[in-house]
């Protein structure tokens, strides 16, 4: 259980870093990517509609 708090609290900190270097910069910054919580699977590819094969602009 600890980890899982030391990593949301890395999380909530870099996410606190991004802000601020991103309202005091003129070109975009990359968020950055959460630590990994212990025990949990690697993450998914997330895959939109839109890039489907065959699929179809409005």
């Amino acid at each position: 259980m600890p980890e899982h708090l030391l990593a949301a609290l890395i999380d909530a900190v870099q996410a606190n870093t991004h802000a601020v270097v991103q309202v005091n910069s003129r070109k975009r910054v990359r968020p950055p990517k959460p630590l990994p919580r212990p025990g949990s699977s690697p993450a998914r590819r997330v895959v939109r509609v839109a890039d489907l094969p065959g699929a179809r602009t409005i």
